[in-house]
Order: structure tokens, then sequence, then C-alpha cells
């Protein structure tokens, strides 16, 4: 599936929800905090940085988009398994994820350029869409990603500017967005750190039982 696929696929299966004196004292070992997924970079998009909880947000409502997908043709999938390109499912979606996501910070870093703001209208528009995700989505899938409102409020505007300007580029007929990211990919360099590279699908989002339960509960 291509990127409008899987951007459409991710909005439908938001709203799916399965069943979430004298001695010295010996000094205590100091406990390391763990650094909040908002302060940990997981990719470097050229000058830009994406921190570890947009970077799950994309990564892992794609695993949930694809086993919907699957279940909706009655199996499972099994993310081990090989694509056409030789690498396993995990690896090749992960990829496309990654790529989406560089695409759109090389879209969203033309707002100035281009102009494009968001309205109250907008933003309203978006805490709703916020909201609903927090109030809708399947608990599994909110813990993986486990982010923030005021986040994934910042997350969703992102993606609705770098729509914008997709939309005026494409009205124009001037320039494509798709060549404005070759071109960025030519001088840029991308690097995934190790938080990124530890995401992984191992644990289902959507499986078949609960499609069973979820059907049984209902007759």
């Amino acid at each position: 599936m291509n990127r409008k696929k899987i951007v459409c696929l991710v909005w439908a299966i938001c709203i799916i929800s399965f069943v979430t004196g004298c001695q010295k004292k010996e000094e205590k070992p100091k406990q390391t905090v763990a650094q909040p997924a908002y302060d940990t970079v997981a990719i470097h998009a050229g000058k830009t940085d994406v921190y570890l909880d947009e970077a799950r947000y994309y990564a892992y409502t794609a695993q949930a988009t694809y086993e919907t997908y699957y279940l909706s043709e009655g199996k499972e999938l099994d993310w081990n398994s090989q694509m056409l390109s030789g690498v396993t499912m995990q690896k090749g979606i992960k990829s496309m994820v990654l790529d989406d996501i560089c695409y759109r910070e090389c879209i969203y870093a033309l707002a100035k350029e281009y102009n494009v703001t968001l309205s109250d209208s907008d933003k309203s528009e978006i805490e709703n869409s916020v909201d609903t995700f927090f109030s809708q989505t399947n608990q599994r899938l909110l813990k993986k990603i486990n982010i923030t409102k005021k986040r994934l409020i910042f997350v969703f505007e992102k993606k609705k500017i770098a729509e914008r300007i997709e939309e005026i580029m494409k009205a124009s007929n001037k320039v494509s967005p798709e060549s404005v990211y070759e071109n960025w990919k030519k001088g840029n360099t991308v690097t995934a750190e190790k938080q990124w590279k530890m995401i992984d699908f191992k644990e289902p989002i959507f499986t078949l039982k609960d499609v069973k339960e979820t059907l049984g509960s209902d007759s």
C-alpha cells in the first residue's frame, strides 16, 4: 500500500476498540530516570530531530493499520514474513514509516516559505480529533504510543500544515512535493537512533482472538 492508502487506513483503525553511629552507612545506588519520550530523539531527519513519542505514533498506527487490513481478510499478519523485496514485513513497513516521517518534515519545513499557518478553527478541530483519538482508540495502541495530549496536538498540527503545503504545491503546478522531497534527500542525511530501532511489532495490537471475543460478546 502507498502513503496515501496508509494515511486513510490509520484513521479507520483509530476508532476501533478491542478488549488495557560509627559505622559508615552504605550509600544507596543512584537511580537513573529514563528520559521522557518527548525529550528523546529517535530520528535525525536532516537538521530536524524527531522525538520518540512522535515516531512511535506513526510506527504503531502503521502496525495497527496493517493488522486490521489482514484481519479484514480473516487472517493474522506474520511480521517475520518476507516481502517481495526480501526483507521482513516489520523491516519493510518501518522503512516506509521512516520515509513518510522524513517526507512530512521536509514539507512542513516550508511553512514560512508558503505562509501556511493554522486558524483558530483548525486548532479547535485538531484538538477535537485528539480527544476522539484518546477516547476511542484501542488501549493496546495507546499504551504502545504513550504520548501526551499536548504532544499529539503538536503532531497533528504539523501533519495538517504539511498537507496544506502539499495542496498549494499541487495547485500551482510549479513544483511537486515529491520532487521537493527527492531533492531534500540528496542534500540531507537521515539517522535512526537506537530508540527507533528498538520499536518492534512483536506484540500484536489486533488479533483474530480479539475479533472473535468481540463478536461473541455481541451475540
